[in-house]
């Protein structure tokens, strides 16, 4: 089969993208081994969650140049949809221990059974038709549609919504470090939203293609940062307040 340059380009980009975010999430999973706080481990398992919408696209390239087809829809869209609920639940679980958060088992449960109920759905659709979900469109691109589209916008906003939650309320705090911070996790997940949906929603050429990887690329080191502050970047911004 032929690849277009799109195509290896969206399957180079997704492939750097999950290692970017497999490297930042199993940093953060590392430092609770360090300093013991679980919320480390839920950032990291959250952002490792984040990139297995890439990995499909990064599979499939790489089949496609070992063996000239890609992978079936039935298998792209399982790993690229399967690990989101619990995803969820994880940022969930960093979120309520971050924040003094009120109902904290009421959100963790309501996020919880939203994700059981998307999963049977997910499983079902896959075993009757996985064109219900959504269709392939080339090698490394999906288009969604149905329950399964609803979910994922939900969960994107979810995410982004708590996210914005997080920064306003650390930048009422002293400490100038805890601003930053809040004010970076919340910049990761606009960044994440934006590459996200543009990379479902627009037609893709080469230029487009790489601009929107590149953001999605540093949606992931800003999360590091919002969770592993350099003092490099300790000291540009903090120092000049």
């Amino acid at each position: 089969m032929i690849i277009t340059l799109t195509e290896l380009i969206g399957g180079f980009y997704s492939i750097f993208f999950v290692i970017i975010s497999l490297g930042v999430g199993f940093s953060l999973i590392f430092k609770y081994t360090k300093n013991k706080q679980k919320n480390y481990i839920y950032a990291g398992i959250t952002w490792v969650g984040l990139c297995t919408p890439w990995l499909p696209s990064s599979i499939a390239i790489i089949k496609a140049i070992i063996t000239g087809t890609g992978i079936p829809i039935n298998i792209y869209f399982l790993l690229g949809n399967v690990a989101v609920p619990i995803i969820s639940i994880f940022w969930t679980l960093a979120y309520v221990a971050l924040l003094e958060v009120n109902h904290k088992k009421i959100l963790i449960t309501i996020v919880s059974i939203y994700g059981i109920i998307f999963e049977v759905f997910l499983i079902t659709f896959l075993t009757i038709n996985p064109n219900i979900i959504g269709e392939l469109v080339g090698l490394t691109n999906s288009e969604y549609k149905s329950v399964v589209l609803v979910y994922l916008l939900t969960t994107l906003f979810y995410l982004v919504g708590t996210g914005a939650i997080f920064a306003r309320k650390t930048s009422r705090m002293d400490d100038k470090e805890t601003r930053l911070k809040g004010r970076l996790l919340l910049l990761a997940y606009v960044a994440f939203l934006i590459s996200a949906l543009f990379d479902a929603g627009i037609p893709m050429t080469p230029i487009t293609l790489i601009i929107i990887r590149t953001i999605l690329v540093l949606s992931a080191i800003l999360f590091y940062f919002s969770f592993n502050l350099p003092k490099t970047i300790k000291k540009i911004f903090i120092k000049n307040k």
